[in-house]
Parts: structure tokens; sequence; C-alpha cells
């Protein structure tokens, strides 16, 4: 007889059992598999499992960065019309004011028709407005053009 069957007989039925189990065929999908290649097939699809999921969340991470990336070019866009706004009505404030003062300095008490229609041609060119080059006062105070 033997050692195991007389020390444990619990054990030994089990341990028996394992092995004509392991022998043993399992059907899936019609295919008969043994309990290794069950296994296999039960983990493989396990680490599919997992891998599709790394992927999903991959790609939500890669559309978040999308979507933060317009939103930054969006805002930046806005930024850059409010500053090119605010630099052509500077210009034509800066042009207006030329204007006034060249008519206050000929000695004319307002400005003349001819100044107006200068002014205004000038404030509706686009090359105008943007072709300005203000003077631009250095650090002494005294002005550079």
């Amino acid at each position: 007889m033997d050692l195991e069957l007389l020390s444990d007989p619990f054990s030994f039925l089990a341990e028996k059992l394992r092995e004509a189990n392991r022998k043993e065929k399992i059907v899936v999908k019609g295919k008969a598999l043994t309990e290794e290649e069950a296994a296999v097939r039960i983990q493989a699809r396990g680490r599919g499992m997992r891998d599709r999921q790394i992927v999903k969340e991959k790609k939500q991470e890669a559309q978040k960065q999308k979507a933060a990336t317009r939103i930054q070019s969006v805002q930046r866009g806005i930024a850059a019309r409010n500053r090119t706004e605010a630099l052509r009505n500077a210009n034509i404030v800066w042009l207006r004011e030329l204007f006034l003062r060249l008519c206050s300095d000929s000695k004319v008490e307002a400005p003349t028709v001819s100044a107006r229609v200068v002014f205004d041609y000038c404030r509706r060119q686009a090359r105008v407005i943007w072709g300005v080059r203000r003077p631009v006062r250095s650090a002494a105070g005294t002005r550079r053009s």
C-alpha cells in the first residue's frame, strides 16, 4: 500500500482527482481542450481585456489633449485679435491727435474740411492704419522716429 494513502486518505484522493481532471478534456465552443490549454486561453483573454482597457484609456487621454489644445488655440486667437484691435484703435487715436495738432499749428480755430477728409480717408484705409510708425520715446524722454 502507498504511504500517502495511509497518512491522509483525503489528500490522496484529491490528488488523484486532480490528475484525472488534467487528463480529461474540457469542451469549449465545440473544441475539446485540456485543463492547461483552457487555462492558457483564459489567461490570454484576461490579458486581451486588460490591454484593450489600456488602449481605450490612451485614446481618451489623446482626445482630452486634443480638446485642451483646441481650447488654448481659440483663447490665443481671441487674445491676438484683442491686441490687434487695441493697436488699431491706438493708431487711429494717434492719427486723429496728429491731424488736430497739425490743424492747431496752422493757427486755424477748427480743423479744416481737408484735414477731416484726409483723416477719414486714413481711418478707412487699413494700409494707412497698420503702416503708422508712431514715434517712440527713449529713456531720456526725447522722441525718436
